[in-house]
């Protein structure tokens, strides 16, 4: 009774009287910050919630903006000041989330929030912790804080939500005055917070790309259409500008020439341009065509400096329970729900939606509006817009490097290297294997 109807009316009461009575104390925090930190006074940033939802977190800023020559933040040992120094020691950056408790996006007692870009990292047993509304406060913090491991936090949070009560929430929330008075396991051993999560699985080991404090040097490769897309979404996007250094566009096409600008963004030369980079650098590729995307992968994979990096972003939308893998392209307004598993270079265009018990292999394309649901879709297979496949009681597979023509329904398996069109969907044409 507690975990369905207790918790959240405990959660309303609490935030409610908590912002009355810390009223006087958010209002002298926040002149302090403004005075000593400037302007904004809040920090906001997108973190996921129950169910893996995204929601965006308020806190007290606790660090300058202060940057290098070049216009890079500066590390974070160098813009956490005294004064953010203490409001993190006495928890008091924290306070915001009173808010978020309130609107219904935390609760009092939870496993803490983390990052968005966590989330394709967690295996599935650590996934378990957005089964619950994320906490201001958690059964991990009061055993260890940020002076534990990840493994051992995860482990923590999964033991809470197998265990929640009223009772254990109120030992929680002592325990909780008595750490932050006590300030201990405030940060990691050599971190002014903590180490970032880097994963347990090693099919996600170039993700640690999007999880390393400075930005690391990424490419566009491609500037038609969709690159430039790509190029315009991850621009737009905070989370993604901090993680990467975005250099330009790559294209061996001859429609424009090397040191154009296309849509302010500059064409830095031909993929040998990138094979002959010297130091690391991501390279994201935008080529909608599964086999010549697969050939592009190939070349490049001759400079072992290139790396891949999965790009989901801002606006799309997945839970814990979906694998990625590396040098996959997410649009905004995707939705891929629960138990999927999508291979390496798999595009997922603007509007699709990937539903549960769905197997993507490597170098699939799904174009605009698609859907799937319960199927298998082997590599190379290019998906066309509005395309819907269905499965029945069995999971139906669609055959490599196949094409499925614009608007067709999917209701039964379709042979590899084909091209099917219609409603029901069947093969027209097959194609030369090379």
């Amino acid at each position: 009774m507690y975990r369905k109807f207790g918790k959240r009316l405990f959660d309303i009461v609490s935030s409610l009287c908590a912002l009355l009575v810390f009223s006087p104390v958010l209002l002298i925090v926040a002149l302090l910050v403004r005075v000593k930190l400037g302007a904004p006074i809040i920090f906001s940033q997108e973190r996921p919630g129950l169910n893996g939802k995204i929601f965006k977190i308020k806190k007290f800023r606790s660090m300058t903006n202060k940057r290098d020559e070049n216009g890079n933040l500066l590390p974070d040992a160098q813009r956490l000041t005294r004064f953010g120094k203490t409001l993190r020691a006495l928890s008091l950056d924290e306070l915001p989330e009173l808010w978020n408790i309130l609107k219904g996006d935390m609760s009092v007692v939870g496993p803490r929030p983390l990052r968005v870009s966590y989330l394709p990292l967690y295996s599935a047993e650590q996934a378990r912790r957005h089964d619950m509304r994320p906490g201001l406060t958690g059964y991990a913090q009061v055993n260890g804080r940020n002076a534990i491991s990840w493994e051992e936090k995860f482990a923590l949070d999964c033991w809470y939500i197998d265990n929640v009560s009223f009772w254990l929430d109120i030992k929680i929330i002592f325990k909780t005055v008595l750490k932050v008075f006590g300030r201990s396991g405030i940060t990691a051993e050599g971190s002014v917070s903590t180490t970032p999560f880097t994963g347990t699985v090693e099919i996600y080991d170039l993700m640690e790309v999007s999880m390393e404090r400075e930005r690391k040097d990424l490419v566009i490769v491609g500037a038609g259409g969709f690159g430039r897309e790509i190029m315009w979404l991850m621009s737009e996007s905070s989370r993604l500008c901090e993680e990467y250094n975005i250099l330009g566009f790559v294209d061996d096409g001859a429609t424009h020439a090397q040191g154009d600008m296309i849509n302010g963004n500059i064409l830095l030369g031909t993929t040998q341009w990138l094979l002959s980079y010297d130091k690391e650098i991501c390279a994201v590729l935008c080529i909608g065509t599964p086999r010549h995307r697969a050939s592009i992968v190939e070349k490049l994979a001759r400079n072992p400096n290139i790396s891949f990096p999965t790009v989901i972003c801002d606006g799309a939308h997945y839970s814990p329970h979906v694998k990625f893998g590396k040098g996959c392209i997410v649009y905004a307004s995707a939705m891929l729900t629960v138990n999927i598993e999508l291979g390496d270079f798999v595009v997922v265009g603007k509007k699709c939606c990937i539903a549960h018990d769905t197997v993507l292999d490597d170098f699939v394309t799904l174009s605009t509006n698609a859907t799937v649901s319960g199927v298998h879709i082997k590599s190379g297979v290019e998906i066309g817009m509005g395309v819907r496949v269905f499965a029945d009681k069995t999971m139906k597979v669609i055959g490599e490097n196949a094409i499925i023509g614009a608007g067709a329904v999917v209701l039964s398996d379709i042979p590899p290297d084909c091209t099917a069109v219609g409603t029901p969907a069947k093969p027209i044409k097959f194609h030369a294997v090379v």
